[in-house]
């Protein structure tokens, strides 16, 4: 059985708003560096305050082509929740054993997630619980698609389960 849950591009959900925001801060720290570069490249303070910046400016397009063009997919296979993000050629996912999970729940992805969770800044996500970890997934959803989503793996973590009690 091959049931997907979610598959949606990241630019259905994309706040344009935020999405410009974090270009523009790009730029501008693409901007200042080079600058500092014109201006006074041999003094080596320059170098310490413009590496900084651009690894800043690498980040900040990361997340804007995340925003543009990432992907995510969760799907059900057999006993198996898989869920990937997809952006271009990398990828990144893992499963979770429907017969663990022990609750799905929605859980806002906040500013105070960003180490964790870049991608999903400031929007909800699937809190997936398991007996051995926790995922989140369903990143970027709005409030009632998040909780949709939660309800269905939870349904589907019920259904397993009262397989393995039957058989």
């Amino acid at each position: 059985m091959h049931v997907v849950l979610l598959d949606a591009s990241r630019r259905e959900s994309a706040g344009w708003f935020e999405t410009a925001l974090i270009a523009a801060q790009g730029v501008g720290f693409a901007l200042f560096p080079a600058f500092l570069m014109w201006y006074g490249a041999e003094h080596p303070l320059m170098w310490a305050i413009a590496v900084p910046c651009l690894i800043v400016t690498g980040v900040s397009l990361t997340l804007v082509a995340w925003r543009l063009f990432g992907r995510e997919v969760i799907t059900i296979d057999g006993d198996l929740l898989r869920f990937q993000r997809r952006l271009g050629a990398f990828e990144r996912g893992g499963t979770v054993s429907l017969s663990e999970v022990t609750d799905a729940v929605v859980v806002p992805c906040g500013r105070a997630d960003l180490p964790n969770n870049a991608f999903g800044v400031g929007h909800a996500a699937v809190l997936v619980r398991s007996a051995h970890r926790e995922v989140r997934c369903g990143l970027a959803l709005a409030e009632p698609q998040a909780a949709d989503l939660a309800d269905r793996i939870r349904a589907e973590a019920s259904e397993v389960a009262r397989r393995r009690t039957r058989g």
